[in-house]
């Protein structure tokens, strides 16, 4: 935090034995950064991304609960996240382009500098699994809507480039929109959605007097089941729940099942050459 604007807050904080962080990525550091001559390879490990359909879905939730299975089963995990507390949660590179973005970076700069960013853990860490987790929407809700584009999310995977995606839906979200959101990420990152992961929260949409809202409610146990029944049948993927033990293990062991074939049919591919 600047010592100008909260000297007398760090004063105490440092009486106290506390440290202040203020995550952002400044327009030095950014310029830093893409001036530098690139020092490290391309990334060489497997790139799982989390994307949603909307915001306030739990992707942030769904990427802690990822990286303890993934540790759990013995794998090093490097991950960059785009919530401001990302770095309070052991994560390696916080790129804070959520809501009251602290990115001082123009749009069309992001995909360059997190791929350095991803070059430069990939290289220093030399983790088994990167995992990346982009905010809000991936493909505008609406055309007409300029509340619904989704540039920086876009410009964030471009430059992550997730080899596999994990899609967090909501229970009232068109099928078309989410086949949609599917086939977007094919096109435009070439990742494919793995597997499809939900809330225990419901979505509900409000409308009164011209104006719409929405709100959260707390789905009953035999309304989700039907919910993840129905989007499986409908996307032929596993679908689970994000606050699931058991959905946490079984989407996991799809990553895992997912990249091993990636890795057998690239070896395949070498000795084949």
């Amino acid at each position: 935090l600047p010592e100008a604007e909260y000297g007398e807050l760090l004063d105490s904080a440092r009486q106290q034995g506390l440290r202040f962080c203020w995550p952002r990525v400044s327009r030095d550091e950014a310029q830093a950064t893409l001036s530098e001559p690139d020092a490290h390879g391309p990334v060489d490990r497997p790139v799982l991304g989390v994307a949603g359909t909307s915001a306030s879905q739990g992707k942030f939730t769904l990427q802690l609960a990822l990286r303890r299975r993934f540790i759990q089963m013995g794998y090093r995990v490097g991950q960059i996240g785009t919530e401001h507390h990302a770095a309070l949660f052991g994560m390696d590179f916080a790129f804070p382009m959520g809501h009251g973005s602290t990115v001082d970076l123009a749009v069309d700069r992001y995909p360059e500098f997190v791929d350095r960013v991803m070059r430069r853990i990939n290289a220093e860490d030399q983790p088994d699994l990167l995992l990346v987790g982009a905010q809000s929407g991936t493909v505008p809700f609406d055309l007409n809507d300029h509340r619904t584009m989704t540039l920086p999310t876009l410009a964030f995977l471009l430059g992550a480039r997730p080899d596999a995606v994990i899609l967090v839906v909501n229970d009232i979200d068109p099928e078309d929109y989410i086949e949609d959101t599917i086939a977007g990420l094919r096109a435009v990152v070439h990742a494919e959605v793995i597997a499809l992961a939900v809330s225990d929260r419901g979505k509900q949409l409000n409308q009164r007097h011209g104006r719409s809202w929405m709100t959260q409610r707390q789905d009953a146990p035999a309304e989700l089941q039907a919910t993840l029944q129905r989007l499986q049948e409908r996307f032929g993927l596993p679908v689970v729940q994000i606050t699931s033990e058991a959905g946490i293990i079984r989407v996991s062991d799809t990553v895992v099942a997912h990249f091993s074939r990636s890795q057998e049919a690239a070896q395949c591919q070498r000795k084949s050459a």
